[in-house]
């Protein structure tokens, strides 16, 4: 069992454990992103009954599980720091409660004791296994697992399962180190605390389970005693003409929802708003009219509502004419004169970021991609020197569907180390999760930087999505089909705006295999950069692994600084981090990462050799991937020399020029120091 969880942050601080006020654990959690509250907690008396603090006897099951005042408002709004405080200061022995739903960005599962674990593991086997994330330990035997909220509704579902609860969209739960009513506490699982792991996103066979309509027990029975049975009211239920009201009262509803919420309904929001409607005055005793049919029909609306015939993408408006009809057939054909006075490709970032194109920064997990890509997000929108080179500033648009909360301070460390803090910018934060796989919500956010650019008189050069898994959730990122629904997305941005859209995405267990899931996302991007970060020194290597437009196999060097962040009332000094271009090296190198493979080098070449580099990963045998050049090439820059070997023998490697021009890769010479090359 973990004891002391470990809680990121962006300064260094003193990790809550179990023995941490419970206002400091809210803090941390508040940081993440997530929307903590004060709850009331366990009072046991000297009989040894409990009750809740509340000091209702009815709380039950139920004591010390409830937030101590009226709190639907934080569904919409998280508090700040300085009300958490004020909040617990009331009582130390407070519980703490989190808000589930799209407020926290988070879901959990809630498999309640042996009973519920049972349940797991019985759904584990018809949905497929759940992806390790975080999880508590209850007391009660049970656990809580933590999951990315996947950008739809989730209703928040007492006994969807036996054993098993929801806590979605207007849901809460306890988090440790609150107390139980049996007098243990709620703990994180070994390993599986908010800092030892993001919630991931919930596989999309699951989401759909959770959020599936729920049918009504009376709905399940379509059996009537009678052809003409009265409803409720005393009316009588409609016989004939009962598709048309079946089609139309869905229609209605839809119309209502999309008009209250600004945006289109799930299946299961209109299935639950309009069933009971339907079910009240139609005899479903008649065939073709059940729960089957209507849902079928609450689908083929919801898809026709989002521009589809079934949701998945929007109708081809046929040609009316055939001058329309021509016009759809119009294609651009170009002579070689009028291709090559084509503008030439415009960098955002020289090396890095060509204007109008799909872009993904990859790396490991902590390996600060996100804060590499809010530095090149925020040097675009302020103009600031890129090198020899300042970019052109135009808007950048940063999507934070995870860690938005941090974002702020670092941001604030940022225009504070740069000298730009309060300057005009045409930077753009959307803490919200925009699902790239469902068209409206890119709708949603093609309108809202239409109105940004309209109110700034900027174009929007770059589109940020943090992180890509965060951005498809429910989807599957081993699918070409799903990863396609998102690089359609991008490209719908692209032509709406002529942007740049960045993905941040993670690597797989297996680092050297590059980006986790579908290859089809390699095959599409016109740039991908993988970010590697030294762990005795915390700076980072961007290896430019694809470039479409302009030479790959680059390396690019970032220091990470401390810088002091503005005091703020009760609070002690506080630290941002920032990374920046590393003035020294460009092509930064940071040593240590290439140690073991330039050893091994200086190992398996004599003094005064030549070697190709196909013939050194032969004698290697490290196999014919590109992986192993590229582990080559990284380690041995081009005209550079390295030392390598220990203390007493040791080498000198460069990779130059084939002088015979017969390999692309270059030779790698070895020599003793102080012997010519």
């Amino acid at each position: 069992m973990s004891e002391t969880p470990y809680l990121p942050s962006e300064v260094p601080q003193p990790e809550p454990d179990i023995a941490t006020a419970n206002v400091d654990w809210a803090l941390a959690y508040h940081r993440l992103g997530w929307t903590p509250l004060p709850a009331h907690y366990p009072v046991p008396d000297h009989h040894g009954t409990v009750s809740c603090s509340c000091g209702s006897p009815t709380c039950g099951k139920s004591a010390g599980k409830h937030p101590i005042r009226a709190w639907r408002a934080h569904q919409a709004h998280r508090p700040n720091e300085v009300d958490l405080q004020r909040e617990f200061s009331g009582n130390e022995k407070y519980n703490v409660a989190l808000v589930q739903g799209a407020i926290s960005n988070t879901i959990v599962l809630d498999f309640d004791g042996p009973r519920g674990l049972g349940t797991l593991e019985r759904l584990e086997r018809e949905f497929g296994p759940l992806p390790a994330g975080p999880s508590v330990e209850t007391p009660g035997g049970g656990v809580h697992l933590f999951f990315a909220h996947p950008g739809i509704h989730v209703p928040t579902r007492k006994d969807l399962d036996d054993g098993f609860d929801v806590r979605g969209d207007g849901g809460i739960n306890i988090a440790p180190p609150s107390v139980h009513l049996s007098g243990g506490l709620y703990r994180w699982g070994d390993g599986l605390s908010p800092g030892d792991i993001d919630a991931p996103p919930l596989p999309h066979r699951w989401v759909d389970f959770i959020v599936a309509p729920k049918v009504p027990q009376a709905a399940k029975s379509t059996q009537r005693s009678s052809s003409s049975i009265p409803s409720g009211d005393g009316a009588t239920l409609i016989q004939d003409g009962r598709e048309e009201y079946m089609r139309n009262t869905i229609w209605a509803v839809l119309n209502d929802l999309q008009n209250q919420t600004g945006r289109v309904p799930s299946e299961s929001e209109l299935f639950e708003a309009a069933w009971p409607q339907y079910e009240r005055h139609v005899d479903l005793s008649r065939p073709g009219r059940g729960v089957d049919e209507f849902l079928r029909k609450c689908s083929y609306a919801v898809g026709r509502a989002r521009g589809g015939t079934d949701g998945s993408a929007p109708e081809t408006r046929p040609a009316t004419n055939k001058q329309d009809a021509r016009a759809n057939a119009r294609l651009p054909v170009l002579t070689t004169q009028e291709a090559v006075s084509l503008p030439p490709p415009e960098w955002l970032i020289e090396g890095l970021i060509v204007r109008d194109t799909l872009s993904v920064v990859y790396g490991p997990p902590r390996s600060l991609k996100s804060f590499l890509a809010l530095h090149i997000g925020l040097s675009i929108a302020h103009g600031v020197p890129w090198g020899a080179t300042t970019p052109a500033p135009v808007g950048v648009a940063y999507v934070a569907a995870e860690g938005a909360a941090g974002l702020g301070r670092r941001i604030q460390a940022w225009e504070q180390y740069h000298h730009v803090a309060g300057a005009s910018n045409r930077f753009r934060l959307i803490p919200a999760t925009i699902n790239l796989r469902h068209p409206e919500t890119v709708s949603l956010l093609i309108e809202a930087l239409r109105a940004e650019e309209s109110k700034g008189s900027f174009p929007i050069g770059l589109i940020v999505f943090d992180t890509l898994a965060r951005s498809m959730v429910g989807g599957d990122e081993n699918s070409a089909l799903e990863m396609g629904q998102v690089i359609d997305a991008a490209d719908r941005l692209r032509r709406e705006f002529k942007s740049s859209v960045m993905l941040i995405h993670h690597t797989g267990k297996d680092r050297a295999r590059g980006m986790r899931g579908s290859n089809r996302l390699l095959g599409d991007v016109d740039t991908s950069l993988e970010v590697e970060r030294s762990e005795s020194t915390g700076n980072l290597t961007v290896h430019v692994r694809k470039q479409k437009d302009a030479e790959d196999g680059q390396s690019y060097g970032f220091l990470t600084q401390s810088v002091e962040l503005p005091l703020r009332p009760g609070r002690g000094q506080e630290h941002g981090l920032v990374v920046v271009p590393n003035p020294v090296l460009p092509q930064c190198l940071q040593a240590e990462q290439y140690d073991a493979i330039r050893i091994d080098i200086a190992k398996a070449m004599h003094p005064g050799e030549c070697l190709t580099v196909s013939g050194l990963i032969t004698r290697l045998r490290l196999g014919r991937g590109a992986t192993s050049y590229s582990r080559i090439t990284d380690a041995l820059p081009e005209g550079l020399a390295v030392v390598a070997g220990t203390a007493r023998d040791s080498r000198i490697l460069r990779r130059e020029p084939d002088p015979k021009g017969t390999s692309k890769w270059g030779v790698v010479t070895c020599t003793r120091p102080g012997e010519g090359a």
